[in-house]
C-alpha cells in the first residue's frame, strides 16, 4: 500500500513538473515569435491610454493620357 501512494505522489510531481516545463517552453516560443515578427506589443508601450495615431500613404498623382478618352475615377468598395 505504501508503494501505491509513493507511485501516486511521484506521478503527480512529474505531471506538475511537465506542466511547468511546458509553460516555460511556450513563453519562450511566443517571446521569440514576437521578436521575429516585429515585436507586436513593443510599439504600443510609448503611447498613453486613448492616444490614436493614423498614418496614410501619400496620394499619388493620376496620370491620364489625353488621347485615351473619358476617364472615370472610382473607388472599389470592399465588403
Amino acid at each position: 500500500m505504501l508503494s501505491f501512494f509513493r507511485f501516486i505522489l511521484i506521478f503527480f510531481l512529474v505531471v506538475y513538473a511537465l506542466g511547468l516545463l511546458f509553460r516555460l517552453i511556450l513563453r519562450y516560443t511566443f517571446h521569440r515569435m514576437g521578436k521575429k515578427f516585429g515585436g507586436y506589443g513593443e510599439s504600443r508601450r510609448g503611447k498613453s491610454e486613448g492616444e490614436v495615431h493614423m498614418s496614410r500613404p501619400p496620394e499619388k498623382e493620376k496620370i491620364v493620357d489625353k488621347d485615351v478618352g473619358e476617364y472615370v475615377d472610382y473607388e472599389e468598395v470592399k465588403e
